[in-house]
């Protein structure tokens, strides 16, 4: 059985499956945990902190905008010039030295970042979030640490993900096994990463399922000259 609705762990062990693999997604962090920083920024004002899942669920973030990259990619610049458009005014900043540095990678970023100059979208690098209490934001160069306040009345956080697990906590014992059904995570519930590899991950453990362990040892050529 595959789970990917809002099913409670009640409802999956009524319907008495042999397997269960649970591929609940995963969420936007709102602790601004990500590459910078590993652990949560201190001071952030959570009414007006809002997240990539915040503003794909129709949120609105009006006035003095700050999206915060530290994801890297596409989704910081795309947010920014999302609300550019809706007619915030909008800084973006980022602990890399480019707007959405690693799409250098997939050929867009020059035009990522034309687009959001002619936006009107200020881009502030090599620069971390230090704090935010609904008026202004703490910045701290990525260099020195010196900090300096910025006007904003929304932070959006486009930072990291983490695994939506708690059904899949609430079914494994501690060793990841019920002892009445066989419980597995894929896809983003295990590891948040690219659609790509969701994909990848579904596909294997379809084709895994019910397999003995020994014919899942990866096959190797052994070449002798």
């Amino acid at each position: 059985m595959y789970l990917g609705s809002a099913l409670t762990a009640a409802d999956v062990r009524e319907l008495g499956a042999d397997h269960v693999l649970i591929a609940t997604g995963a969420r936007w962090r709102r602790d601004g945990v990500g590459r910078w920083n590993a652990t949560p920024i201190p001071a952030l004002r959570a009414e007006s902190t809002l997240t990539p899942d915040d503003l794909m669920r129709g949120a609105q973030a009006r006035g003095n905008v700050t999206v915060f990259d530290d994801d890297h990619y596409y989704m910081g610049p795309v947010l920014a010039c999302l609300l550019a458009r809706s007619g915030a005014t909008v800084t973006y900043v980022t602990t890399e030295g480019k707007a959405g540095q690693w799409s250098q990678y997939t050929g867009e970023q020059e035009r990522t970042q034309q687009q959001m100059l002619e936006l009107g979208i200020e881009i502030i690098v090599s620069t971390n979030i230090d704090g935010f209490d609904g008026e202004c934001v703490t910045l701290a160069c990525t260099y020195t640490g010196r900090t300096r306040r910025h006007a904003a009345s929304t932070l959006v956080l486009a930072t990291s993900r983490e695994p939506c697990d708690e059904l899949y906590r609430e079914l494994a014992d501690p060793d990841g096994e019920s002892p009445d059904v066989g419980i597995q995570r894929i896809g983003d519930c295990r590891q948040p990463a690219l659609i790509a590899h969701a994909v990848y991950a579904g596909h294997r453990a379809a084709r895994e399922l019910g397999e003995p362990v020994e014919r899942l040892t990866a096959r190797r050529d052994r070449s002798l000259i």
